[in-house]
């Protein structure tokens, strides 16, 4: 029954799937000798590498088939293929008191890197920037303040290379007023999202 189960998925699977590739030797379990085979002859050029492809790809291919026969997993990792510069907003929507300090949350919905925090001059002197955190992780290396005005739009000098927030994970920016006056924080975290 196994044998017939992994005929039909390795026709599923096609060998276009797993051509020009060695690492599925190591999930087959075949060793050099065995995807060699006695099945390859002796032929001249191109079309003796080509016979040889199709032939392991066709051991690989029952290989690989039985193994999802007898329930085996089987991963493939696949490399970033798309990244892009995009903003990560971060907004306390209301007013913070004097001397208070707030978590501003947000999620990223794709996966997300920081790299430049940028905070409007217009409100940078009222706030200091407490942490940054990325999922349960500061991404400060000591604890205590730093002046937003650090991060303002015309700041030079301030890359910073954030741990890699996943999607949905929490990126927080903990902000405290130093003002005299209520006043909302809003920033922007520029950053990488990759796909």
């Amino acid at each position: 029954m196994a044998g017939r189960y992994s005929d039909i998925v390795s026709g599923m699977l096609g060998e276009d799937i797993i051509a020009g590739t060695d690492d599925y030797d190591l999930i087959a379990g075949l060793d050099d000798d065995e995807s060699a085979g006695a099945e390859y002859e002796l032929i001249s050029g191109a079309a003796a590498q080509n016979q040889k492809l199709r032939a392991r790809n066709a051991m690989l291919q029952r290989a690989l088939a039985e193994k999802i026969a007898q329930g085996s997993t089987l991963v493939k990792e696949r490399p970033i293929n798309k990244g892009r510069t995009v903003p990560l907003g971060f907004d306390s929507e209301t007013p913070i008191d004097p001397g208070m300090q707030r978590r501003i949350i947000t999620r990223p919905q794709v996966v997300f890197k920081g790299l430049r925090p940028v905070v409007s001059p217009d409100i940078a002197g009222s706030f200091l920037i407490q942490d940054i955190i990325v999922g349960k992780n500061s991404q400060f290396a000591a604890s205590g303040g730093i002046p937003a005005r650090t991060f303002e739009g015309n700041s030079f000098g301030v890359e910073l290379d954030l741990d890699t927030a996943q999607i949905g994970q929490d990126v927080i920016m903990v902000v405290q007023n130093i003002s005299a006056t209520p006043t909302r924080f809003i920033a922007t975290l520029i950053g990488k999202s990759v796909e």
